[in-house]
């Protein structure tokens, strides 16, 4: 018998299953997978399928989040990412039976996840903002035990991302329901999972905090204190700022004494909301906040007896709705945990081990009769403090940056709020000049800024750096100006995220003479052996920038000339002592052979003469031991990492005039 109404249902389409084989009593006209799209034109970057689902399976980030940005070329997220596992969940109970998990066992996109991109503020695409995706879902229910087919709805997202500095820090996204079915929905909920426990540092963990926010209506997290499973007091550490500050932010040096490295490793913070939301049956415009824990198996639920894990996927609906319509107290967790009148054990919100949250959003619930359709907008919003301070790091940028970095979200949160009350249009008078190439790993060779460093007697030594030009008819899209005034060029001496220095100020007038076609390329003079990272913007005549979404991914150093005096050759640092000394911890490993021959076979031997590392060089005068973007520095030719102890290397000359001459030295690694 089939029921007159599709009752208690409940989606969740950031945990949606896998497409599945269709049930044959559906006909479908047409069906396309679920797409992929990446948008990676602001601070935040975020890869997922057209409908939000964030998944990381097998190790392969597929799908991802990260901020500030930054993919790194072997599908590493080095920005700490805010991602989820693909999980089903509980979809629909039918007269006491449940059937379906997620938004549907039986999904199909009913129109293709399409990329707008409109990075010139020039309404290609007919689209405002630099990068926007659209993509609509079929989701299909199954038929329960009975046999009796359930129903079916569609989800329409638009996803949307700005390149422009005050809007380049959150996505908005923009959600449509629609019943597709002849039966009414009932008490149907919409709910938003995010595991924020991977979005908050991958260094230590136990560590993740929350505080309630009103001026946002929701919850902020933040990396703090590692605190052990099921120990009263967190980590402590000998070393400062850990003696008196824990590991909050994730500082490098933490555990190694002496270590240079002292920058925040999770420096950022993060909301996630439901605005605009329409009332629902009860008329109310309600948004349900439930923080679980999300771990490991040994650690315990909000509000679930006997600690067990979050495994509310297999929750009977009604007990899960209960869960859910219970609530979060809107109070920090140390508020919570310091309370006296909570039990600590797990029975009460703010428990000792709610340190991975897991947080649940949903709106509902609502009866939704056939044809009809609900809208409302989510917002991913993330905040940081100055991130030339956090890379910098020390007991200063550890004391500030949750503060500033809650500061500067709460302006971030207010900016995608006026760009939505705007209906997503900037003001008129906030245009900056378009930004001046695509990000590694996302732009084509065309489109990417490309750093390449020479060296000679003739030319000296430097850095040879190329970007998009801006068009010569480029004019103000809000004023209707030809407002261009120049470029700016940066350079990065500690890492991805800065501390950005100003090294280069070309006018507009200046740039004429380094534009070839479609690019600027000019030189910029540099000493030798120190790895830089390079970005450029352009800029108007009323100071304002573009984002800085053209920039070298990795460090690049200028070379000394080539040496055939192999007499000259050095191994630096020699001894090597824990770390290479230079300020950017990706290059803590790197070891360099200079003042060697243009065209060279380098061999390192152990002691005991077995062979541990051939290298082939051809090029300038110097060659390091494995590089940063292969991940290798000083490993072996098996790819293990190399003990300490005392080396032999071998120089071989292939240089014409000089073939097999060679030079033999010696050099320590101490650990």
């Amino acid at each position: 018998m089939k029921t007159s109404k599709l009752s208690k249902a409940l989606l969740l389409p950031f945990v949606m299953g896998i497409v599945m084989a269709l049930n044959a009593s559906i006909t479908i006209a047409q069906e396309l997978s679920p797409t992929i799209q990446s948008l990676s034109r602001g601070k935040f970057w975020y890869t997922s399928f057209g409908n939000g689902i964030v998944e990381e399976t097998s190790g392969a980030y597929n799908n991802r989040c990260a901020y500030p940005g930054y993919y790194g070329a072997q599908n590493i997220i080095s920005g700490h990412v805010e991602a989820g596992a693909m999980w089903k969940m509980q979809g629909v109970e039918i007269d006491g039976t449940t059937v379906g998990r997620g938004i549907g066992e039986i999904i199909y996109a009913i129109k293709p996840n399409e990329l707008h991109k409109n990075y010139n503020f020039l309404g290609e695409g007919g689209i405002e903002n630099p990068e926007e995706w659209t993509e609509a879902i079929n989701a299909y229910y199954p038929t329960n035990p009975q046999g009796q087919y359930v129903g079916k709805l569609q989800v329409e997202t638009k996803n949307m991302v700005w390149s422009v500095p005050k809007y380049d820090d959150f996505i908005i996204q923009k959600i449509k329901l629609t019943n597709m079915d002849d039966k009414t929905f009932e008490d149907l909920y919409y709910v938003y999972p995010r595991r924020i426990g991977w979005g908050l540092g991958n260094v230590y963990t136990y560590d993740k905090e929350y505080e309630w926010d009103d001026d946002i209506n929701g919850f902020i997290f933040y990396d703090d204190t590692s605190w052990p499973f099921q120990e009263a007091e967190p980590i402590k550490y000998l070393i400062p700022p850990g003696d008196e500050y824990g590991d909050r932010g994730d500082p490098g040096n933490i555990t190694t004494e002496g270590s240079i490295d002292r920058k925040l490793y999770a420096p950022q913070v993060f909301c996630f909301n439901c605005v605009n939301v329409p009332p629902n049956k009860n008329g109310e415009s309600k948004v349900w906040s439930l923080i679980f824990n999300g771990g490991g198996n040994e650690a315990s639920a909000s509000g679930v007896p006997d600690h067990e894990y979050i495994r509310w996927w297999n929750w009977p609906y009604a007990d899960f709705i209960q869960y859910l319509q219970k609530g979060q107290e809107h109070q920090s967790w140390r508020d919570l945990w310091n309370n006296p009148n909570n039990p600590r054990d797990g029975s009460m919100d703010g428990n000792l081990y709610e340190r991975e949250p897991f947080l649940l959003l949903a709106v509902g619930p609502y009866d939704l009769a056939p044809g009809e359709s609900i809208e409302w907008i989510q917002l991913m919003v993330g905040g940081h403090m100055d991130l030339n301070v956090t890379q910098k790091g020390g007991v200063e940028a550890v004391k500030r940056f949750k503060d500033e970095g809650i500061a500067n979200l709460k302006e971030n949160y207010k900016a995608a709020l006026e760009l939505i009350e705007n209906n997503f249009k900037l003001p008129q008078d906030a245009y900056p000049p378009p930004t001046v190439g695509l990000p590694p790993f996302v732009g084509t060779d065309e489109e990417i800024l490309k750093v390449e460093a020479y060296s000679s007697p003739e030319e000296g030594s430097g850095f040879e750096i190329s970007w998009l030009a801006v068009p010569d008819d480029y004019t103000d899209p809000g004023t209707g100006e030809a407002d261009f005034a120049g470029y700016k060029l940066y350079r990065s001496e500690i890492g991805i995220l800065g501390p950005w220095i100003e090294v280069a100020d070309i006018s507009k007038e200046e740039a004429k003479q380094y534009k070839q076609g479609d690019r600027i390329i000019m030189r910029i003079p540099s000493e030798p052996n120190i790895p830089y990272r390079f970005a450029a913007t352009s800029y108007d005549t009323h100071g304002l920038e573009s984002g800085m979404t053209a920039y070298s991914y990795y460090p690049v150093s200028v070379p000394p000339a080539p040496s055939n005096k192999l007499s000259n050759i050095q191994v630096v640092p020699n001894p090597f002592k824990q770390r290479s000394g230079f300020l950017d911890p990706g290059e803590n490993n790197r070891l360099t052979f200079i003042n060697i021959p243009s065209k060279c076979t380098i061999r390192i031997y152990t002691l005991a003469a077995e062979l541990v590392r051939t290298i082939e060089h051809d090029g300038f005068g110097s060659e390091t031991w494995g590089t940063a973007e292969d991940q290798s520095y000083m490993e072996t030719d098996f790819g293990e990492s190399v003990m300490p102890g005392l080396y032999i290397y071998q120089v071989e000359s292939h240089v014409p005039g000089h073939e097999g001459e060679t030079q033999v030295g010696k050099f320590m690694i101490i650990r």
